[in-house]
């Protein structure tokens, strides 16, 4: 996205008449176009110029569809889902804290694991929704991931919201796989304003976790269908009900952690996205 290259690559293809699929990683979300809005506005007749000269556009999930027609751009869209394959999960080691080490019914620990980018990614939002819930001495956040600059704000916005005691930062932690670190925790939260898929709801599915999404990430479509997880607004109100329900559905948790699981199996390997996305490119190209 709004890369000259890319640019240059699609305007030659079109003079030699070679058809191309656009792959844009993420959504032309009101979010992203916001950042750098004006260089990206003087650059919108270029892109649009690559997507519109597209045979199609080839998007994460079907929520990206109306952003991508918003933007102006009415190629036909396809939709090729981030997936995984089930040979590299096999021997992974599930890390699952122990319900003698509970702190009782009530008490729920919440993951974020990904970049430490608290606008995309929603984090300041999370923080913002804990100071609005009566039972924070139930709930740990643990922010898990590589810090992108903004991890001493985020510090500084629980200690100022006093919830400083229940957020807590642990480093990037590269020797397990993230699959084995989101099963030591409860739920996975991810609140983004916006993402383009959101790996690591994949990977909660695959660590048997109930997940709490934004419906701006592209994986909440999933989410919703496999019935494993609550999706919110990100928006702190929003997202402090969603950990309320969740709390309140707690004899639920192992059930969604099951549907993530078999729903991931039977429709997130690669193989099955792939035959997916051949399907589509044959129909694209006429073959």
């Amino acid at each position: 996205m709004f890369i000259p290259e890319i640019a240059i690559l699609g305007w030659w293809l079109n003079q030699k008449g070679i058809p191309y699929i656009a792959v844009p990683h993420g959504p032309y979300h009101p979010e992203l176009l916001r950042k750098n809005w004006f260089i990206k506005r003087l650059y919108k007749p270029i892109e649009q110029y690559v997507l519109k000269k597209a045979k199609a556009v080839q998007v994460l999930s079907s929520s990206h569809v109306p952003y991508l027609r918003r933007y102006g751009v009415d190629t036909p869209a396809i939709v090729v889902p981030n997936g995984f394959d089930p040979e590299e999960v096999k021997g992974v080691v599930y890390k699952v804290t122990s319900r003698g080490e509970k702190k009782g019914n009530n008490h729920i620990s919440l993951v974020f694991l990904g970049r430490i980018d608290a606008y995309t990614k929603g984090l300041d939002l999370c923080i913002e929704a804990l100071s609005l819930l009566s039972n924070q001495d139930n709930i740990k956040l643990i922010i898990q991931g590589p810090d992108w600059g903004d991890k001493d704000k985020l510090k500084k916005l629980s200690e100022d919201l006093g919830v400083n005691h229940i957020v807590h930062f642990l480093p990037s932690n590269y020797d397990e796989s993230s699959i084995s670190l989101i099963a030591r925790h409860d739920c996975l939260i991810l609140p983004s304003r916006y993402d383009g898929f959101g790996f690591v709801v994949l990977e909660a599915m695959l660590a048997k976790r109930p997940i709490i999404v934004s419906n701006q990430a592209g994986s909440a479509e999933h989410v919703i269908r496999a019935e494993c997880g609550i999706t919110v607004e990100p928006d702190p109100k929003s997202i402090a009900s969603g950990i309320e329900e969740m709390i309140k559905r707690r004899n639920e948790w192992d059930k969604m952690g099951e549907r993530g699981y078999y729903y991931a199996i039977q429709h997130l390997t690669w193989n099955k996205i792939a035959s997916e996305a051949l399907e589509n490119y044959k129909k694209i190209c006429g073959n």
